[in-house]
């Protein structure tokens, strides 16, 4: 469907996805279940990324701040974001 699609992978501190999502109905309701599940999900990504290493690009969340970063995901777009 999209041959030449690429992914980013977004990988979020695991501590910082409980604290949000504990409170809504889809979130996990204990951390040592959020712990575990976030674990699991984020090991499946990382294989799917080493098989795909072509096409899938993993970032930290805390990262998406650094503009060396920000240019290799989209250095198009680069040229024109200017920091205010």
């Amino acid at each position: 469907m999209f041959p030449n699609a690429k992914f980013i992978h977004i990988v979020r501190d695991g501590r910082a996805v409980y604290r949000s999502t504990k409170e809504v109905d889809w979130g996990y309701k204990d951390v040592i279940t959020g712990a575990i599940n976030w674990n699991e999900n984020v090991r499946s990504c990382m294989l799917k990324a080493k098989v795909f290493k072509d096409i899938v690009y993993t970032v930290r969340y805390e990262d998406l701040t650094n503009d060396s970063i920000r240019f290799r995901l989209c250095p198009r777009q680069h040229e024109r974001y200017r920091r205010i």
